[in-house]
């Protein structure tokens, strides 16, 4: 491990190479020259010049300003430094741990649609990892191929699209694992814009292959239900007609009730002009039988 020299955080040689040299012209060019650096950094805090030996300017940047110790030397404070990379690398470890554990399959690529992220969803949903679809075409890799065997040209999926159109867009498709099997997801893509330019695209996956086995299975069963119904009513209007003939017998009767209800109504709003006076009842004579 290199030593540093005299508290600087700089070794022998790198002192040697950066300690700033006379200025042509000048008799004396190296107070003038720290004169300059010492003001510059007391005045910024954060940029710096010196001439190295080979005569050439070198430009420095400092991330915090530099403060002075009793014992007259210069420390760069770098408390707000570390504090910022303590906070980014914290919320690092959130979004690893949220990504990480969660059910759907999360995919980045960027604008030429090469893989640059999968999470662990993501992986055992295709059976790749983020070393083998690393920089590798995601509709090469997932989304080549239709269910009926037809290539799928990147030209025609809307995934892909998303870059070009710049607009999220949501759907059901077909994709293919590493084993050749296809399976049925429900996705989300959405553009990634970077100082409004898109860089790429992230993908949400859900695998429904079972909410689409499950609607197969439901849709067969009302089928047979309908199948099994048909053939249950043509049998009992076949063996039982008399039964049969009472159904119909029950509906007429509905029919004359109803129609016996819609004439008192008439009777007693008076009639309808449009069927006449109404009909009054015969009246009996007291002395006939």
């Amino acid at each position: 491990r290199r030593r540093s020299v005299g508290g600087s955080g700089t070794t022998s040689s790198e002192r040697q190479r950066l300690e700033p040299v006379p200025v042509a012209g000048s008799s004396s060019g190296v107070e003038i020259e720290n004169r300059r650096v010492h003001r510059r950094r007391r005045a910024r805090g954060i940029e710096a010049d010196s001439l190295v030996r080979s005569g050439e300017q070198c430009g420095t940047h400092h991330c915090s300003p530099l403060v002075r110790t009793p014992d007259n030397r210069e420390r760069r404070d770098v408390t707000e430094r570390k504090r910022a990379e303590a906070e980014r690398e914290a919320l690092r470890h959130q979004l690893e741990a949220v990504t990480s554990n969660a059910t759907l399959g999360l995919f980045m690529a960027d604008e030429q649609h090469r893989c640059t992220y999968l999470n662990p969803a993501a992986q055992e949903m295709v059976g790749y990892t983020l070393a083998e679809l690393r920089d590798r075409p995601f509709h090469e890799a997932i989304h080549h191929t239709r269910p009926d065997g037809r290539p799928y040209p990147v030209s025609e999926c809307p995934i892909a699209g998303t870059i070009e159109r710049g607009v999220p867009h949501r759907g059901e498709d077909v994709f293919v694992r590493r084993d050749g099997r296809f399976f049925p997801v429900a996705y989300a893509a959405c553009p990634l814009r970077r100082d409004g330019r898109i860089v790429g695209i992230v993908l949400e996956v859900r695998d429904i292959t079972a909410e689409k086995r499950a609607e197969t299975e439901r849709a067969d069963l009302l089928e047979r239900e309908h199948r099994a119904r048909e053939e249950a009513e043509a049998g009992a209007r076949q063996h039982h007609p008399v039964a049969d003939g009472r159904g119909r017998a029950g509906e007429l009767a509905l029919i004359r009730r109803a129609v016996g209800h819609a004439g008192r109504a008439r009777d007693e709003g008076g009639g309808d002009p449009r069927f006449g006076p109404p009909i009054s009842p015969p009246r009996r004579d007291p002395r006939g039988s």
